[in-house]
């Protein structure tokens, strides 16, 4: 399991692909460790990022799930595959 600290763009930056590009880089770097499952916190009330997040393959961690959360924030997480340069989404 790997878990991303920060993902961040500067606001001029914003709306150009760099953000997903930035999250893939994540993503290959985490399959390269042999990580399964790459996990995020977002503040739970910043719908805009959490809806980036869907957007990019990624759920909402159901309370009651192995992951750590705290107050005020939500864990997003996503399933990978070992060995491949795609993603599958947890069904």
């Amino acid at each position: 399991m790997t878990e991303i600290e920060l993902l961040a763009v500067d606001p001029d930056a914003q709306r150009t692909g760099l953000g997903s590009a930035l999250l893939r880089a994540a993503e290959q770097t985490a399959r390269d460790h042999e990580a399964q499952i790459l996990l995020a916190k977002v503040a739970d009330s910043d719908f805009p990022v959490l809806r980036w997040w869907r957007h990019r393959g990624y759920t909402l961690a159901s309370p009651g799930q192995e992951v750590r959360l705290a107050l005020g924030w939500a864990t997003v997480m996503r399933l990978l595959e070992i060995g491949s340069g795609r993603g599958s989404v947890k069904a």
